[in-house]
């Protein structure tokens, strides 16, 4: 991003996948690379548990807005899209997110499919 940043002058950024905090090690490295890089971003996250001080960080290290990817809250519905059917988790990471007086509804928002999960036809 620092390297788009000084080549093509652009200094805010959007990562479109909600698997940007699926390795915990490589989100907290690139957190760190951006802190006080003067960039801008925002990205998709799976609601998942994260330390403590974990959406400070973030907004330190210039994320302007976040999407939850919650998916569903139904539990059959999570099955057949192949994702974890813990409902209880999401709720939770959702609530540590809402909480957080950095993210508190501020600049984060849901991303989720309100269908009926028999509405929905399992792949193949």
């Amino acid at each position: 991003m620092t390297s788009l940043a000084e080549r093509w002058g652009v200094s805010s950024f959007e990562l479109n996948d909600d698997l940007l905090n699926g390795d915990a090690e490589w989100l907290a490295a690139f957190v760190r690379a951006l802190r006080g890089s003067g960039l801008s971003w925002a990205g998709f996250v799976e609601p998942r548990p994260h330390p403590h001080g974990f959406w400070q960080e973030l907004t330190q290290s210039g994320c302007r807005a976040l999407t939850l990817g919650v998916q569903s809250l139904s539990a059959p519905l999570l099955r057949k899209m192949h994702r974890s059917p813990d409902t209880h988790t999401i709720r939770e990471a959702v609530a540590a997110c809402l909480r957080s007086r950095y993210c508190g509804g501020r600049w984060t928002s849901w991303s989720a499919i309100p269908a009926k999960p028999r509405t929905i036809s399992a792949p193949p």
